[in-house]
């Protein structure tokens, strides 16, 4: 839908104008007293340095897009002050509602962080509201019906928690996964390569997941980001455990585009073991089949594939020899560690350790 957008003089309101479905606010050439929703952005971020524009969108009841528009940032006057955007939004006569507004911040075109809100359309007066684009947001990828709230995923409607109660952590366990854990660990490329950077993870989000087309139907998981360095997908991850020992399934991904909107949804059926803690004993082999699909945003199933992925437990001195060259630039840094190492083939050649 074609939109338009028109600065307006200091102090007052920036106003967004939808053809066809919202109606300009405080703008020459608009009758009527003002009402709608006022909306104002505020940050912790700074412009431009962490942030030059904003990519502001609407969307009806439906969930359909009526409005996407960039908005250019001017550094504030008073650098200490912050960020502080304001602009109104009216309903036509044909809008329903109610509108979820999103605001993403970017730089150099780059969606950095986003946050939602859903609100009723106000029949006359203004609704004001307030959405805040936080430095512990960045990056923070939230499950669809969330949003980003100063590092937490909230409801996209009352901006309330929305995560249900989390296991507590066993610092024990070879992965303690439990709501706000954070590590960090290195990625080795292949046998000779140089170490890559590294990788550092969270978990955001703990559920219960309902996605009819994963077959999932209220399955306590965990949502996995990435907590340094850029990934465009959150990880469902499950925990359970057989004679006390802990086994980690990946169930699903949900991926987004540079924009942050949903882009697909690939799944694991049933799913896919991550690592299994009760394995134990040097040369216990397994096979876990699965499926792999690949889901649009509206449901629609792209492709499927099959895995059947055969597992092995392998000792230290197997590792050892896998890795030498990688540790040995790492002098007695995994001399005393207590390692768990599981070997994976999914047909491609695949080795995990742990």
């Amino acid at each position: 839908m074609k939109t338009d957008i028109h600065p307006v003089p200091l102090g007052r309101w920036r106003a967004i104008r939808i053809l066809g479905a919202l109606a300009c606010l405080e703008v020459a050439g608009c009758e009527g007293d003002p009402h709608g929703i006022l909306v104002t952005v505020t940050s912790d971020l700074k412009v431009p340095d962490d942030i030059d524009r904003l990519l502001i969108r609407v969307y009806d009841a439906q969930g359909e897009r009526v409005m996407d528009k960039t908005v250019a940032l001017a550094p504030p006057a008073d650098p200490s002050t912050g960020l502080s955007e304001t602009f109104g939004l009216r309903p036509g006569p044909h809008t329903e509602g109610p509108l979820t507004i999103e605001v993403v911040g970017k730089l150099l075109n780059h969606s950095l962080v986003a946050q939602k809100l859903r609100r009723p359309v106000p029949e006359r007066g203004v609704l004001s509201v307030d959405l805040t684009l936080s430095h512990r947001c960045v990056r923070h990828f939230c499950p669809q019906g969330e949003t980003c709230l100063i590092g937490t995923c909230v409801d996209q409607e009352t901006h309330l928690p929305a995560v249900t109660a989390s296991p507590s952590c066993d610092c024990n366990a070879y992965f303690p996964f439990c709501l706000g854990s954070r590590w960090t660990y290195d990625v080795y490329p292949d046998t000779t390569g140089p170490m890559s950077s590294q990788k550092s993870w969270f978990i955001s989000d703990h559920h219960l997941l309902d996605d009819a087309s994963c077959g999932l139907k209220g399955v306590p998981a965990f949502l996995l980001i990435v907590d340094r360095g850029f990934d465009s997908s959150g990880k469902w991850l499950a925990v359970d455990q057989v004679d006390g020992k802990q086994r980690l399934w990946w169930l699903k991904e949900d991926w987004v585009d540079e924009n942050l909107s949903p882009s697909r949804t690939i799944c694991y059926q049933p799913r896919k073991l991550r690592l299994d803690e009760s394995r134990v004993d040097q040369g216990q082999s397994w096979s876990l089949p699965y499926d792999r699909e690949d889901f649009r945003p509206d449901g629609t199933k792209q492709e499927s594939q099959p895995h059947d992925d055969q597992w092995q437990v392998v000792s230290v001195e197997q590792m050892k020899a896998t890795l030498g060259q990688r540790m040995s630039r790492f002098p007695g840094r995994y001399k005393d560690a207590d390692v768990l190492c599981h070997y994976r083939d999914d047909g491609n050649g695949g080795l995990s350790e742990r």
